[in-house]
Parts: C-alpha cells; sequence; structure tokens
C-alpha cells in the first residue's frame, strides 16, 4: 500500500497482544498535539505513560488515552 494511504488512515489504535494501543504517530494526529507537548504532559503526569511492547516500541494504552479524552471532556 502506498504512504499516501497510511497518512489519510483514521486514527485506529493499532492491537499487540491482544490489547488496544495507539503509536506516537497516530497519537499525535489524534490529539492534535506535537511529540514534544505529549511528552511534556507525560512528565509532569498529565498522561498516561506509554508502554513498551518491543525494543525499539513504544505504544499508548487505547483504553487510557480514551479515558484521558473523557475526562478531558468532563471538566
Amino acid at each position: 500500500m502506498s504512504q499516501d494511504f497510511y497518512e489519510n488512515a483514521p486514527s485506529k489504535p493499532t492491537t499487540h497482544g491482544g490489547a488496544a494501543f495507539y503509536r506516537m504517530s497516530r497519537l499525535t494526529k489524534l490529539l492534535d498535539v506535537g511529540r514534544s507537548t505529549l511528552y511534556e504532559w507525560i512528565k509532569a503526569g498529565r498522561f498516561p505513560s506509554p508502554v513498551k511492547l518491543g525494543p525499539k516500541a513504544v505504544g499508548f494504552r487505547a483504553e487510557d488515552v480514551h479515558a484521558w479524552i473523557a475526562a478531558r471532556e468532563v471538566a
């Protein structure tokens, strides 16, 4: 598939070991923030920490991200 397909794909979580995760590139598009902003939020404890998926891969649990979004909508 072409790179264009991946750039225009909806921001869906990927699965790993049966659980759903957002990779950094999808998450920054979904939240419309940059990587540095996201890492600042994590460091400050304002966003869920990533989970190591492999030697060079991290992901963010989709359920944690969705709960964070829901909590912001209520506030």
